[in-house]
């Protein structure tokens, strides 16, 4: 869970977490963003060793409680426990999604769910107790609730991706694109519920000074040159305070943009529906100024809604669904390759951000041809 690296010590990501609901079973839980309480809960955690200073714990405070059952045990089987339960609810959501709403075989289901899970952002979830697989089951129940019209479900998914909600607010944009109201209703219900029970637990002081940690850690991680969106290539480029308020700028730009496209194609027939969410997922893992290699767990959503069977299909779908189907067929290996890659410098996943952009265009053209298939396939080389 914890070694020492040149003198420093590194934590696996599951450490804070856990420490989040140690410090609520401390009696602490209103002083839960303190430093003073949180560096002595942190110490203890990785006793004998030295800690200059305590977890960044940036997460919304009803993470807090959410690990409280888990700190509950020892650390070692709190961890074993969080990854079956990650996994299990991320295998289960997919599932559900795939078999009752997209029509897939329960095979193919099987395929895609043991190929997501040997894929090198799936084993860095787990060896690091990240939360990539519960991200991932609510991000197919939110899709699910959008594209089925299950408003209840979708809402409550939508307000639980809030764990990291940086890409959250990208998929309130084709919330907003589709008129979806009730949906976006029972979001602000179910965040509305949560930042109440976590206020009668860690107190409204503790929950106010949300914003204002977020806001400082975004300013002080040390982890920028890892990330896998923008950010990196504008922090490399111009001077930090700049760089970040450019990122705002182009997250926002990116919400309107999904907002625009759910909009202008909402009467739309499913196939063009799924190539939609397919963007959305991508435009928000590009934008996000907090995006890590271990979050791009996420693209597996977009692999299920294009069709990887295009390759096998006699069907002609044009250059860009082939090229589409290749590349993302290869993400679960890929990843590999490029983690192994020597570290270029300032932007050392650069890989992983270029194959993210090149997906997006992909899929940008393979949905222009899912409008327009005709116009498409006389453009196509070869089919003059």
């Amino acid at each position: 869970m914890y070694n020492m690296s040149n003198g420093d010590l590194r934590v696996a990501d599951f450490v804070p977490f856990y420490c989040a609901g140690k410090i609520v079973l401390s009696g602490q839980a209103e002083h839960a963003y303190n430093y003073d309480v949180r560096m002595k809960i942190s110490k203890e955690l990785v006793a004998p060793h030295a800690l200059a200073h305590p977890f960044l714990l940036q997460y919304p405070p009803f993470v807090f409680l959410l690990m409280t059952p888990f700190a509950a045990l020892p650390l070692i089987p709190a961890y074993y426990l969080w990854c079956i339960f990650t996994v299990a609810f991320g295998v289960v959501s997919i599932h559900l999604f795939l078999y009752h709403h997209m029509r897939w075989q329960l095979q193919y289901i099987a395929l895609l769910c043991l190929i997501t899970l040997c894929s090198l952002v799936s084993v860095l979830n787990l060896y690091i107790g990240q939360v990539g697989w519960l991200l991932i089951g609510l991000n197919a129940l939110f899709f699910w609730g959008l594209l089925a019209n299950r408003d209840k479900m979708g809402g409550i998914a939508l307000a639980l991706t809030t764990i990291k909600p940086q890409y959250s607010i990208v998929y309130i944009g084709a919330v907003l694109g589709l008129r979806r109201w009730r949906l976006l209703a029972y979001a602000l219900l179910t965040e509305m519920a949560l930042f109440l029970s976590t206020a009668l637990v860690l107190g409204w002081q503790t929950v106010s000074q949300y914003p204002q940690l977020l806001t400082h850690t975004e300013t002080v991680d040390n982890t920028i040159t890892c990330m896998t969106s923008v950010r990196p290539l504008l922090e490399m480029l111009l001077p930090h305070v700049l760089a970040i308020e450019i990122n705002m700028v182009v997250l926002i730009m990116g919400i309107i943009g999904i907002m625009a496209l759910f909009h202008a194609n909402r009467n739309s027939i499913p196939p063009i529906l799924n190539c939609m969410v397919a963007i959305t997922v991508l435009t928000a893992l590009i934008v996000s100024p907090h995006t890590h290699c271990h979050d791009l767990l996420l693209i597996a959503l977009p692999a299920a809604m294009l069709p990887i069977n295009i390759l096998w299909k006699e069907t002609d779908t044009g250059q860009w669904g082939k090229i589409w189907a290749v590349l993302i067929s290869f993400f679960p290996f890929i990843g590999f390759l490029f983690f192994v890659m020597s570290n270029t410098g300032p932007w050392s996943r650069w890989p992983f951000f270029l194959y993210d952009v090149i997906l997006l265009a992909l899929a940008c053209n393979f949905l222009r041809f899912l409008k327009n298939p005709n116009s498409s396939l006389k453009s196509s080389p070869g089919k003059q």
